[in-house]
């Protein structure tokens, strides 16, 4: 069984290598990668240790589904892609209204926030 700590040929794999310079030399097996990011939650910031403050660091399944599904929105051209792009606006425009932003002079023109 794995303790969750980085497998040996990782820490082999990452040896003299300071990580937080950059991009790594080379590439990396994408389950080494996963298990050294994951050390960092698992060694720092375990969201049930969280007393530090009061964010809420614990998403429900659906936010977490949400937010996956973000990854695969294309908003590159929005000529293409008009319905992503709308994403896109509505949720600046949330954003927007959460934190109470004024208008800027152009938000009638483009129908949404800066950003």
């Amino acid at each position: 069984g794995s303790s969750g700590l980085l497998s040996d040929y990782s820490a082999i794999e990452w040896a003299g290598e300071d990580v937080g310079e950059g991009f790594p030399a080379t590439g990396r097996d994408a389950r080494h990668v996963k298990t050294h990011l994951d050390n960092y939650k698992l060694l720092d910031f375990s969201p049930l240790l969280n007393t530090a403050s009061y964010v809420n660091v614990v998403a429900e399944r659906e936010e977490e589904e949400v937010a996956l599904s973000g990854l695969k929105v294309n908003i590159a051209d929005q000529t293409i892609y008009p319905g992503s792009f709308k994403l896109h606006n509505d949720a600046l425009n949330m954003l927007g209204d959460l934190w109470h932003l004024p208008k800027s002079a152009s938000f009638d023109e483009y129908g949404c926030h800066a950003g």
